[in-house]
């Protein structure tokens, strides 16, 4: 009697889940690298990699996790702003679902990406017709073919969920640094981000980053906590504007007798963190350089998400 009330149970949240996203697709936009290997292009004419880097693996391998709770409706797209690359993945998606023998009616955007302050962000929602001007003028960025219902979604921005994951990252590197002889007092968080362009955009990812450096600190507590937005895609005299000052506090940190551990906020492996190190060497820190990918918690901030979104 039992096993046949969860039996009914099971098939009755299947054939809800079914329902829900009949007739939804989900778009997951990911920045993506620009490897290379042996000299060919790593993306090709499709929009799809030649070979896909740790960065795209990483990515990949989380939404995979995750594909019985959005069954077979979901298509990944690499890039920024790259309104072809976006309509060929729209064009997967709606192949997906007529091979199930339902429409594409209601295109669920997700941008896998750090902060929805952004340039970056701005140009996607005029892309999916969110706004109606062009943010920078990039030739070949348009709106998208697909003429449905389209919802874009938020970034990851600041989230609790987040935040333990962040959490986890710490302990690494406080257990890596009380290894070396440091106590927690001798112990600093310096918080890194890409960070955005403009200042205005760029003074909402200090908000964000100071809440997220907050939680950390309450369940890691240490002498104290600093955030540093990179500003990696901005002028050179910002960016290298951004690195003195990254450096000045490490090694501020340094000469106190303390010791400076780095904590990244970036979504995953493989791709400005090579950078972050060129533009600390020769100091002293502690670093293990792990992302938020991969890590299931994530996995299930975007599953969460997406059934608020598809349950409206």
């Amino acid at each position: 009697m039992k096993k046949n009330f969860f039996l009914l149970l099971t098939l009755l949240v299947t054939f809800s889940w079914r329902n829900l996203y009949a007739g939804s697709g989900v778009l997951f936009i990911a920045h993506g690298t620009m490897n290379h290997n042996s000299g060919q292009e790593h993306i090709s004419r499709a929009c799809m990699p030649h070979h896909y880097s740790p960065w795209e693996q990483f990515v990949l391998s989380t939404l995979g996790s995750i594909k019985n709770e959005i069954p077979k409706n979901f298509e990944v797209a690499f890039g920024m702003w790259e309104s072809h690359c976006f309509d060929e993945a729209i064009e997967r998606l709606e192949a997906k679902l007529l091979s199930e023998g339902s429409n594409l009616d209601h295109l669920i955007v997700f941008p896998l990406f750090i902060s929805s302050h952004s340039e970056v962000i701005e140009m996607q929602k005029y892309i999916f017709k969110k706004r109606p001007d062009h943010v920078l003028p990039i030739p070949g960025v348009r709106p998208t073919k697909f003429n449905g219902q389209i919802t874009y979604m938020n970034a990851l921005d600041y989230d609790p969920h987040v935040s333990l994951i962040l959490s986890n990252r710490f302990h690494q590197l406080v257990h890596m640094a009380k290894a070396r002889g440091f106590n927690n007092k001798q112990m600093e968080l310096v918080l890194l981000m890409h960070g955005p362009v403009d200042e205005i955009s760029n003074i909402e990812w200090i908000k964000m980053g100071e809440r997220y450096a907050k939680d950390v600190n309450y369940l890691f507590p240490v002498a104290a906590s600093h955030i540093i937005s990179l500003r990696d895609d901005a002028e050179g005299e910002v960016r290298d504007r951004m690195t003195e000052e990254l450096r000045s506090k490490i090694k501020s940190v340094s000469v106190n007798g303390k010791v400076a551990l780095l904590l990244p906020l970036l979504v995953s492996k493989g791709g400005i963190e090579g950078g972050i190190l060129e533009r600390v060497k020769g100091l002293d820190y502690i670093w293990s350089g792990h992302t938020l990918f991969p890590d299931p918690k994530l996995a299930d901030v975007i599953v969460s998400r997406l059934q608020t979104v598809i349950k409206k």
